[in-house]
């Protein structure tokens, strides 16, 4: 005879289920990682590169170890970024090696935070992290270049394990992490405050302990930052205004770059899953223990980072949020839940980790992001451009103002004429007839309109014979940018080859701008 179980022995057979299912899985995270590792790895690799990239890039390479000295007198950043790509690329040569590096120091970042996470929450907690944040798709897309985001998450996400002895090595690893943050980058400021609230909650020891090795650690901490403190406020400080925007921007940045997420458009069906995963998990777990997850520590960090960016307006970038990433995710994974509302919370995590995964495929294949200039399509135009120089007999001249395409026309050797190109255009070659013209159109992005018609009447100047048209990168949510900026165009680039061009020595708007003089 079969036994007969009732509801409440269904409902936990089921949740025993989900447990097991859990526990499973978590058994494969070793196979895991070592996929996040090669996820890191190629798409850092093979990135061609964004816009903001570029700088920093040219900075090193026509500076070398100078460029400390030059960007401390001049810069919104700290150097820290800086010294690290000098000495990567000095080692490798290569901008793809260097973010490789990079790239890699993130992934194994995460995988640390993911094993510490395990071993002092359980499986469930590891497995739910390594969705949220091993695949996370703004860490994935910022943590895979050479900006200043790319070293500063990992050291944040090693810096908010804290560790299991508390010892004089408990605050050094405090003190000393914040104090490296601070020299590579200065959203420092944003995250000490919740830095030290993980210490001190996570610290086993009386409040005189806590008291006596937070004053000696902050000392010391404060005695290794302060050079780089009084450059903050007598230099870089004065440049902050690039940097900050309005409370109403700060808040809608922070709602697309962590209610949804930064790999998918903020209105689309992986948007959708990613908020209403978020808004169930946390709704379920609140409604269940609310007194219990109040006192989470990264709730608390994240939490508290949250605000201090949005009041300081640096939220309205959505890249500056990828430091709150971390906290986000460590804090969701550790999400106090009741047996019996195990399955409906599961349910909303998977809606959660179909947003990510959907986000982390778009990062990879540089589409739908928040991220206009990753998602340019640049392979398509530059085999277009080597099409065109082949048959125009090798006489090409390149104008385009889109820095990631100025920086690859330039290694391919094109002659170019553009705002970020670092080539300087000859006499001769300016004035003379030249069988084919690529002129590249995109968006405009830091030129103001006047700038850009300037730049394209200038164009419209030339003396040409025939012309032909091509258009790469269709953007399908084009319509809903124009909103924002009705400059957004429809294709990506739009190559229009001029044949039997003279003129090119009129086109003084298309000067690069470290030719330019004051």
């Amino acid at each position: 005879m079969l036994p007969i179980l009732n509801a409440n022995d269904a409902a936990q057979a089921e949740t025993l289920d989900a447990g097991a299912r859990i526990h499973s899985l978590a058994r494969m995270l070793p196979i895991g990682y070592v996929l996040v590792c090669v996820l890191y790895g190629v798409v850092a690799y093979v990135s061609m590169g964004y816009d903001d990239e570029f700088t920093n890039m040219a900075l090193v390479e026509q500076r070398g170890l100078g460029v400390v000295s030059l960007t401390q007198a001049e810069d919104v950043h700290p150097p820290g970024q800086y010294l690290i790509n000098w000495l990567l690329h000095a080692l490798t040569g290569d901008w793809s090696l260097v973010r490789l590096v990079t790239a890699l120091l993130t992934a194994l970042s995460l995988i640390y935070a993911t094993e510490a996470v395990r071993q002092r929450y359980g499986d469930r907690a590891a497995g739910m992290l390594f969705v949220l944040l091993c695949l996370n798709p703004a860490i994935l897309m910022w943590c895979t270049g050479v900006r200043w985001y790319a070293y500063f998450v990992p050291v944040l996400v090693w810096l908010s394990i804290t560790p299991q002895r508390n010892d004089w090595r408990y605050w050094a690893k405090c003190f000393g992490g914040l104090a490296l943050l601070g020299y590579i980058g200065y959203a420092v400021f944003v995250v000490a405050l919740p830095v030290l609230l993980l210490y001190w909650t996570g610290a086993r020891q009386g409040i005189r302990e806590k008291t006596v090795g937070m004053f000696w650690g902050a000392l010391a901490g404060a005695l290794l930052y302060a050079y780089q403190f009084h450059i903050f406020l007598t230099v870089h400080l004065q440049a902050k205004g690039s940097q900050v925007s309005s409370m109403a921007k700060s808040l809608m940045g922070f709602a697309i770059a962590q209610v949804s997420n930064q790999g998918v458009f903020p209105v689309s069906v992986p948007a959708l899953l990613s908020a209403s995963g978020i808004a169930g998990m946390v709704w379920l777990a609140f409604r269940a223990d609310a007194r219990g997850n109040l006192r989470n520590r990264y709730l608390l960090a994240y939490g508290t980072g949250s605000v201090i960016a949005i009041v300081l307006g640096i939220a309205g970038k959505f890249r500056n949020l990828v430091i709150a990433s971390p906290w986000q995710a460590m804090w969701l994974a550790t999400l106090r839940v009741p047996a019996q509302r195990l399955n409906a919370f599961l349910i909303c995590f998977a809606a959660l980790a179909g947003g990510n995964i959907w986000g982390a495929f778009n990062v990879a294949t540089h589409q739908n992001t928040t991220k206009n200039s990753w998602d340019l399509q640049l392979p398509p135009v530059m085999a277009a451009l080597a099409r065109s120089n082949a048959a125009c007999g090798g006489d090409l001249v390149v104008l385009a103002h889109d820095p990631a395409l100025n920086w690859h026309v330039d290694q391919a050797g094109y002659p170019q004429l553009g705002p970020f190109s670092r080539q300087t255009l000859s006499g001769d070659v300016l004035n003379a007839t030249h069988r084919c013209v690529a002129v590249v159109r995109s968006y405009a992005g830091m030129f103001d309109t006047v700038a850009i018609d300037q730049m394209y009447g200038q164009v419209n100047g030339l003396q040409r014979g025939a012309e032909s048209r091509q258009q790469f990168g269709r953007d399908s949510n084009y319509r809903i940018k124009q909103r924002l900026d009705a400059r957004y165009p429809e294709y990506q680039f739009d190559i229009t080859l001029y044949h039997d061009v003279s003129g090119l020595a009129g086109l003084t708007a298309w000067q690069p701008i470290a030719q330019r003089q004051p």
